[in-house]
């Protein structure tokens, strides 16, 4: 499996459309929602985004905007702009404070005339989301997680956006080290065994990986693990399974990295989701 599939599978990064046809007057979104981002795409006419610091995005051209994690923003379009959108939130199988969107802008925009391959899934995307018909909603949800990817093919092509994992896996050595903690997070990882598979001596790996990913690998890897592991919660796994899918020995070991990164014990952290 490729770099990105990877990272979208065991996130289990899902979208589902809540809103599609014309838009008029102000939609409101308050940013308290969990695990939950929002991606809106313009398919004509014209609409503002507002961002949380009151600075307008003019959108007036067929584009989309992505808040990869929640966000404070409004919409808002006259009945003269005839504004019509698709609107969708986003959801992690983990939190939405996961290596994937803790490497990426708070917002990403894209213009659909900028790439063919996206103009032609956004049309079949608009040709299902205005019109009534059977699958619509399974295939409008569909199209919109394509699109995601799209969108970060896009970050992925502009160096300039790197940071975090996205950085590391531009990194041709320590590419090597992150596709294979995101394959096998179960397995044995030392400092020794990374920088081993980067081709690299243990203090220029830790000091290349802390430089490029903003992390020490020991860090990230554990990022990596509570990431992977919400994910296998929401799906009824018991914990003490789960701790061994993800390279612990037991539930304690696992609580002990989940109350590092969130706080929380598994169960509890569980309990928190499931109550929002």
């Amino acid at each position: 499996m490729d770099k990105l599939s990877l990272i979208l599978d065991r996130l289990s990064v899902t979208a589902g459309v809540f809103f599609s046809g014309e838009m008029c007057g102000l939609a409101h979104f308050d940013g308290t929602a969990q695990n939950e981002g929002h991606i809106h795409l313009l398919a004509s006419g014209r609409m503002d985004v507002i961002d949380e610091n009151g600075d307008v995005i003019k959108l007036d051209k067929p584009s989309v905007i992505f808040f990869p994690k929640p966000s404070i923003h409004r919409l808002q379009a006259k009945e003269s702009d005839n504004a019509k959108v698709v609107c969708a939130s986003i959801r992690y199988g983990a939190d939405t404070s996961n290596p994937l969107t803790n490497a990426l802008p708070g917002m990403v925009t894209l213009d659909f005339a900028e790439n063919e391959y996206v103009l032609a899934t956004v049309n079949g995307l608009f040709e299902e989301a205005f019109h009534d018909r059977d699958g619509k909603q399974l295939l409008i949800d569909r199209l919109t997680e394509v699109i995601i990817v799209h969108l970060l093919r896009a970050v992925l092509s502009k160096g300039t956006d790197y940071r975090g994992v996205l950085a590391g896996l531009a990194h041709h050595q320590l590419a090597r080290v992150i596709i294979r903690l995101h394959e096998s997070p179960a397995e044995p990882w030392t400092l020794e065994s990374m920088s081993e598979l980067a081709f690299m001596s243990r203090s220029k790996f830790a000091e290349e990986f802390r430089r490029v990913v903003g992390q020490t690998p020991g860090d990230y890897l554990i990022d990596w693990r509570v990431s992977v592991a919400q994910s296998e919660l929401k799906k009824g796994k018991p914990v003490s399974i789960v701790a061994n899918e993800v390279g612990y020995e037991n539930s304690s070991a696992l609580s002990k990295a989940f109350k590092r990164k969130t706080g929380l014990s598994p169960s509890a952290w569980l309990k928190s989701y499931l109550q929002h």
